[in-house]
């Protein structure tokens, strides 16, 4: 007797302890479901859940703000309800693959659809998947997210930078409009060459002493000059002309030469005297060529005017090219002219101009132009004389 009150006292006592990690674990389950309820409740996505045969089977209050309908409403519906009619055979067709072979078609993680709101109205959402099995049941939760705002604000991004692109272009038009005679005398020196020896080997057919190797000679000369007037109209064509940015490898180098041939009359017309500094085995940028030439031939032209009222000292010009320590590449322009005031940077400020008829907008474009090719641009004062404008812009790797 006493071992059977023993057993049963022990028995009695396991009971108990049973009953109590059981009530403990329920405890414990019923305050997680609380957690993940209040979650789900209080979550601004939408959370929508769907049985294995595509009817929804949950929607929290979130689902009221995204797609218009009360969580009710939906219960027993089948999903695509929230999908426009061109999403529901893709995703029937895709959830029927997913049952029988485990295939997704869809990224879980998340991926960007269409929603379709009550009232009718399409919208993007971005949705992340799961799925967990209770009691033998597969159970599929989407979290919806509305991206409208974000769509919004990527397309106004996107628009800003329309604009920017035009600015630039007129910036180019207008530092061409300023460089109008410049580029007249350019290509009309060459025009006049060929000109002159098309008209001498007319008088030499007209007097019948025409020598082979003067022809020749003549000949060669008019071909020399018809290749260089191309040669400036196609660089001016190519400067101005309006197409989408086109980065490639180039060498900067030789960018810095293609600038100096446009503004060479420029330099002359204003006796500037130019010495490049031009580092060699560069290596390569990847960059636009005529956002490049855009930056360097502003900075260059700034600096001829700068100089422009200088009679007391000799008008100079530094294009020099180097490696930074950090492997970037760096340009410099120095100019021997009036100089900038303590606000360096002031220059760089939209509309902000010295000229009586400038727009103010060359350095301001030029610096986001470098700055969009992932470099900086930035002015200092020369001493004794003068400014500097430097930038910098990232290598490849690659030497020229």
């Amino acid at each position: 007797m006493i071992l059977n009150k023993q057993a049963k006292a022990e028995i009695n006592r396991l009971n108990e302890e049973l009953e109590e990690r059981v009530a403990q674990r329920t405890s414990e389950l019923t305050k997680t479901e609380q957690k993940y309820r209040v979650m789900i409740e209080t979550a601004s996505d939408a959370v929508v859940c769907m049985d294995e045969s595509g009817a929804i089977v949950l929607a929290n209050p979130a689902t009221m703000r995204v797609f218009g309908y009360e969580p009710t409403e939906v219960i027993g519906k089948p999903l695509t309800v929230l999908m426009p009619e061109f999403l529901r055979k893709v995703h029937e067709d895709g959830y029927k693959r997913y049952l029988a072979t485990g295939q997704r078609h869809l990224n879980w993680q998340g991926h960007e659809l269409t929603g379709l709101r009550k009232n009718g109205q399409e919208f993007p959402v971005e949705v992340r998947s799961g799925e967990v099995t209770a009691d033998g049941h597969r159970i599929f939760t989407g979290f919806v997210r509305d991206i409208t705002e974000r769509k919004q604000a990527e397309e106004l991004r996107a628009s800003l930078h329309q604009p920017q692109g035009r600015l630039a272009r007129i910036s180019r038009l207008t530092t061409m409009g300023e460089l109008t005679a410049s580029i007249a005398h350019e290509v009309n020196q060459p025009l006049t060459a060929i000109t002159n020896n098309g008209s001498a080997c007319l008088r030499l057919l007209a007097n019948q002493n025409l020598d082979p190797e003067v022809l020749r000679r003549a000949l060669e000369e008019i071909v020399a000059d018809g290749n260089r007037a191309s040669a400036v109209i196609a660089r001016i064509r190519g400067f101005i002309k309006k197409a989408p940015e086109e980065k490639s490898e180039l060498d900067v180098n030789e960018v810095i030469q293609e600038v100096l041939a446009l503004v060479g009359p420029e330099l002359q017309k204003n006796r500037v005297s130019v010495e490049c500094d031009l580092r060699k085995a560069l290596p390569l940028v990847l960059a636009d060529r005529v956002q490049l030439q855009q930056v360097l031939l502003n900075l260059v032209v700034n600096g001829i005017e700068a100089m422009t009222a200088v009679t007391e000292r000799p008008r100079e010009l530094l294009v020099k090219s180097q490696i930074e320590e950090s492997g970037d590449l760096m340009v410099t322009v120095r100019d021997s002219g009036t100089g900038l005031s303590s606000e360096a940077d002031r220059v760089f400020t939209p509309f902000f101009t010295t000229k009586a008829n400038g727009m103010g907008m060359g350095l301001p474009i030029s610096r986001s132009l470098v700055e969009g090719h992932g470099g900086r641009l930035w002015a200092t004062p020369n001493s004794p004389h003068g400014a500097v404008f430097s930038f910098t812009l990232p290598a490849t790797g690659s030497s020229s």
